[in-house]
């Protein structure tokens, strides 16, 4: 991510992470990616 707003031309000042599905549901999925958001 970092790489990537640099590369834009853009400075990083924050990122945030989080799940895209709840506990239960990942367990029934059996996958709970991560997004990752930046703040530029």
């Amino acid at each position: 991510m970092k790489a990537f707003v640099h590369g834009k031309g853009k400075n990083l000042l924050k990122m945030y992470f989080f799940y895209t599905t709840c506990p239960k549901c990942a367990k029934k999925y059996g996958k709970n990616y991560v997004a990752i958001l930046a703040q530029v």
